[in-house]
């Protein structure tokens, strides 16, 4: 189930993208099912779960990766490496 939701992930955002992705990883469901957030180019993007054009959430210095909706959807938890270490940062949803 993990590897036709992520092949799903893949497909889908080729189709949003002009230019094939590639490298994009953990993508996160919202739990109401509207927006996905992954990881691309070091940075996390947003995009429509029907589709649509993605928008950049970061732009910090380090890699961010690895973000979860909290269960009510209102905050993105995520892991950014910022001056050399591994850290937890939130932002609103």
């Amino acid at each position: 189930m993990k590897n036709l939701c992520f092949a799903s992930f893949l497909l889908f955002c080729q189709l949003v993208f002009a230019e094939p992705v590639y490298f994009a990883t953990d993508p996160a469901l919202s739990p109401d099912g509207e927006q996905v957030v992954f990881s691309y180019e070091g940075d996390l993007w947003q995009v429509p779960a029907a589709g649509g054009t993605a928008f950049r959430l970061t732009g910090m210095e380090g890699r961010e990766r690895a973000a979860v909706f909290s269960p009510d959807g209102k905050w993105i938890a995520f892991t950014a490496e910022q001056d050399g270490n591994s850290n937890i940062y939130v932002m609103p949803a």
